[in-house]
């Protein structure tokens, strides 16, 4: 009899098994495939982003590669239509944001039809997607600082970016006063006569301009150095004194301040010199971002790209060694801006990145979110 009983518990215990379980294992399944829904929308809106002006992208203005996405976003990017992917099932993409490198996503990935928007069989993800912003676009110079700017023994040209999906420069810009030695500096903008006339405002240099507003943003930043840590070629000061780069390989480099914080300050800025041996290749190619100051040497051994500071670039007498592309300084800190020797042309695919950055849109490192990992 009691043989019989536990056979008999037995068996209900495995009928009721068997009926459970192919339950269990379909729930099981279309978690999985909601949470594929998901992450495909995830995908769809980075593809959405980057070909903005495609049937079927985020829409926007500007021609290739100058475009900025619309914002805010149309349907199907607001959340309000389903997007089927395949015969499984689709998402609901809400797109927000309007800053022209950072958007936010919201991914709601469902298995079957949409079905009512039902809460069971349904998976979210949330990612912050960016772009490298188009410095080689958005800045109007060859050398831009938010300064006051003296310039001697100097040859800055940017004859010829006219014609070129950059758009046309100046050699010189500054949010303040400009002095040029006219009897040792030559500056060149984009419309400037061949040969070597004398510089003039307006043409070839301005100053007093508008607040520098091509200017990395926290956002443009925090977005830059997390692409940077996944590449390796993040690089965090130890103290604010003046440290001598090494054998940095070329592409993405961002030198941050000592805390990691955005906000620059006298107690974390980082000062980075540049001197022979700074890049693993010469000359460096691709964007050099500093959360600080960077001290040029004459013999660094060029640079074909952007060099960035928030701080001050100083003591930029290149030399034989030049600068192709553009150099920009912010100066949150204040003070003025004198360079001597520098030698400077402006080249649009050189600022680009000569095709060692990342190009369109991304996920921001850290950003992907789940409920899985706690979003």
């Amino acid at each position: 009899m009691f043989t019989l009983l536990a056979l008999s518990a037995l068996s209900l215990a495995l009928i009721t098994l068997a009926e459970t379980e192919p339950t269990i294992a379909v729930n099981h399944l279309r978690a999985s495939q909601a949470h594929a829904m998901a992450e495909s929308g995830i995908e769809r809106a980075v593809w959405a982003l980057t070909n903005a002006l495609e049937p079927g992208g985020m829409g926007g203005g500007g021609t290739p590669p100058n475009v900025v996405p619309t914002g805010p976003a149309p349907a199907p990017y607001d959340g309000s239509t389903f997007l089927a992917f395949g015969r499984t099932g689709g998402a609901r993409v809400t797109i927000t944001g309007t800053a022209p490198a950072i958007r936010l996503v919201r991914a709601l990935g469902w298995t079957g039809a949409d079905a009512g928007r039902r809460t069971s069989g349904g998976a979210v993800i949330v990612a912050t997607l960016a772009r490298l912003r188009n410095l080689a676009f958005e800045a109007p110079c060859a050398l831009c600082v938010a300064a006051p700017l003296a310039l001697a023994a100097s040859v800055i040209d940017a004859r010829g970016s006219s014609v070129t999906n950059c758009g046309g420069k100046v050699a010189a810009w500054s949010t303040a006063d400009v002095s040029v030695d006219d009897r040792t500096t030559r500056l060149h903008g984009a419309d400037a006569p061949a040969g070597t006339p004398a510089a003039e405002e307006g043409r070839d240099w301005l100053r007093n301009q508008r607040a520098i507003d091509f200017a990395l943003s926290p956002a443009d930043l925090d977005a830059t150095k997390a692409l940077a840590t996944v590449r390796g070629t993040y690089i965090k000061a130890s103290s604010t004194a003046a440290f001598d780069l090494t054998s940095v390989p070329d592409g993405l480099v961002f030198v941050d301040s000592t805390d990691g914080a955005n906000a620059l300050t006298a107690a974390n800025a980082a000062s980075v010199t540049l001197r022979s041996g700074f890049s693993a290749r010469t000359p460096f190619t691709g964007w050099l971002i500093v959360n600080g100051n960077v001290a040029v040497q004459p013999d660094f051994g060029g640079l074909d790209g952007v060099l960035y500071a928030t701080g001050a670039v100083t003591a930029l007498d290149t030399g034989a060694s030049a600068v192709r592309g553009a150099v920009i300084a912010t100066h949150a800190l204040g003070g003025a801006a004198a360079l001597r020797g520098a030698t400077m042309s402006f080249d649009c695919g050189a600022a680009r990145g000569s095709g060692r950055l990342p190009a369109g849109w991304f996920v921001k490192p850290g950003s992907y979110c789940d409920a899985t990992s706690g979003c």
